[in-house]
């Protein structure tokens, strides 16, 4: 089975800087990976194990192939000229364009990203793929053709039977532990990395006309003995067609 990874194509919160206006600028271009990039690697990986296949690992712009390869990624692939939008929707386009460059993939897996919380989805849409979100771990289960995950829910943990092919987002439990050693990043800086030149879809974009502050609201205090502040609490609600 061949499984993809993309990886590294989200940014660090703290180099953002918020204007006045509301627009955003960042201190540097450097794209971070998150825990839960983290936890879907190595659960990537084990897939790819238990079915003899491969484990390719795919970013974009300044994302470092190198994380993935120390991490046991057997190939990696990488296109520097696209980066992370503002608009979530042109992100899950450079992603899909970079997963079909990269020659597709039965399982493809990305972090959670809470953050950027509409690109896993756009991301499956653009491939045409289902979509199984927030998972905490995933395995092979029975035949190579399907997975067994768990996700969190607020009514306890869920077990889930997945058909491949799909898209899985994971969202970590915890913090990453088997970290690899400066050995093996520097072992893994030697290894190939497949350049790939994915031009950027200007026609896909959505640009920001203006930021407007919203409209605010102003509250009612109700001042003076209960039984009269409820009255006249009521005379207003009345007065604005609530009741």
């Amino acid at each position: 089975m061949k499984v993809l990874l993309a990886y590294k194509w989200g940014r660090d919160e703290e180099d953002a800087m918020v204007y006045e206006d509301g627009s955003v600028k960042w201190r540097r271009d450097k794209l971070v990976p998150s825990d839960d990039e983290a936890a879907a690697i190595a659960y990537a990986r084990e897939v790819a194990s238990a079915t003899g296949g491969e484990l390719v690992a795919a970013t974009m712009g300044t994302g470092d192939v190198s994380w993935a390869l120390a991490r046991g990624a057997a190939s990696a692939v990488s296109a520097e000229g696209l980066m992370p939008e503002s608009d979530e929707g042109q992100t899950a386009s450079h992603l899909a364009a970079l997963v079909e460059a990269a020659g597709g993939a039965e399982l493809v897996v990305v972090g959670d990203a809470q953050k950027s919380a509409g690109v896993a989805g756009a991301v499956a849409s653009k491939l045409g793929l289902p979509l199984v979100s927030g998972v905490r771990d995933f395995a092979v289960h029975g035949d190579a053709g399907k997975l067994v995950a768990h996700r969190a829910t607020p009514m306890g943990v869920e077990e889930l039977e997945i058909e491949l092919p799909a898209v899985v987002s994971v969202a970590a439990v915890d913090t990453e532990k088997n970290v690899p050693s400066m050995k093996e990043m520097l072992a893994a800086r030697k290894a190939p990395v497949s350049k790939i030149d994915l031009a950027d879809d200007a026609a896909a974009r959505v640009s920001v006309a203006a930021f407007r502050a919203p409209a605010p609201h102003l509250a009612k205090l109700f001042e003076g003995e209960p039984a009269q502040a409820a009255e006249r609490l009521v005379a207003t609600l009345r007065a604005d067609g609530v009741l």
